[in-house]
């Protein structure tokens, strides 16, 4: 037990680490995707696929967006006066319109 006090355990759990890091992150995994997806190919239908939802994020993207510009005119505008209104109203009866109306 004695011994252990002298084995500096800081530097050597330091190293050991860095060691792992290197091992697992390295730049020789981009030898094993380049060589392990070498034998698969995208077909015409994997590409469209990606395309479709590329565009998509593209426009979920441009539509947050806007609506954040859309917030921060409001409130350059109206500033402390602008109030978010719920768009339902939560009575207990529910609202229908007659016929003759």
């Amino acid at each position: 037990g004695v011994l252990f006090i002298f084995i500096p355990w800081a530097f050597i759990l330091t190293w050991l680490g860095r060691i792992v890091v290197v091992l697992v992150l390295g730049p020789q995994n981009m030898l094993w995707d380049v060589f392990s997806s070498a034998d698969t190919k995208n077909t015409d239908d994997e590409h469209r696929i990606k395309h479709l939802l590329a565009e998509r994020w593209f426009q979920v993207r441009c539509q947050q967006e806007k609506a954040g510009k859309l917030k921060a005119f409001r409130h350059v505008l109206f500033g402390k006066y602008s109030t978010s209104v719920p768009p339902m109203t939560w009575t207990p009866h529910q609202d229908v319109p007659l016929p003759a109306s």
